[in-house]
This record gives structure tokens, C-alpha cells and sequence, in this order.
């Protein structure tokens, strides 16, 4: 009987999953937009750290972070995200890393 107990519950756990938010992104495009940009990637990152639980950064926060690099920012194109996770069941960490260049309407001027 607590062979059973034990069986069902391994399989609950290696069966089970979870969904989360990623993020918000107020645009997306497969079209480059013909915007001043600055010539260098920039990158901003938001990591998230959690004890027993699934930590949770935030997308919108890393592109903002990476946005606010420069002051007549309004975008980033030619974006590249990533996910860095560090899991132990204890300790767990998670971190988006968005990097690209800085575009927008005011050009720098």
C-alpha cells in the first residue's frame, strides 16, 4: 500500500506543470522600423530569487532597464532575449537578460 502512495506521488510530481506570465510587450515586429538608433547593443537584466518557490522576473522590466540607458530611448530592435534559471528545490533563481540597440523618434537630438 505505501508502495502505491509513494508511486502515485512520484508520478504526480514528474507529471505536473506549471504556466506563468513571461511578459508584456507593448510591440512586436518582423519589420525593422526606420528609426534613429544608437550604434551600440545595450542590455538590462531582471533576475528574481525565490526559497521553496517558482521565482518569477519580469520581461517588461529587463527591456525598460535596458531602454533607460538612453535618455531619448523609446525602443529596442534587433532584440535578443535569454533565460538564465538556477533551480535546487531550495534555492531557486531565475534571470531574463534582454539585449539590443536602443531606437527611437527623438534620435538623440
Amino acid at each position: 500500500m505505501i508502495a502505491r502512495v509513494a508511486a502515485a506521488l512520484i508520478a504526480g510530481l514528474l507529471l505536473s506543470s506549471c504556466a506563468a506570465n513571461v511578459g508584456t510587450l507593448r510591440l512586436a515586429s518582423l519589420i525593422e522600423p526606420d528609426l534613429p538608433r544608437l550604434p551600440q547593443r545595450v542590455t538590462g537584466v531582471d533576475c528574481a530569487t525565490r526559497v521553496l518557490l517558482v521565482p518569477t522576473p519580469s520581461l517588461q522590466r529587463a527591456v525598460e532597464r535596458a531602454v533607460e540607458q538612453v535618455p531619448w530611448g523609446e525602443m529596442l530592435v534587433d532584440v535578443t532575449v535569454s533565460n538564465h534559471v538556477i533551480v535546487t528545490g531550495v534555492y531557486n533563481r531565475s534571470c531574463y537578460r534582454v539585449e539590443g540597440e536602443v531606437a527611437g523618434t527623438a534620435g538623440g537630438r
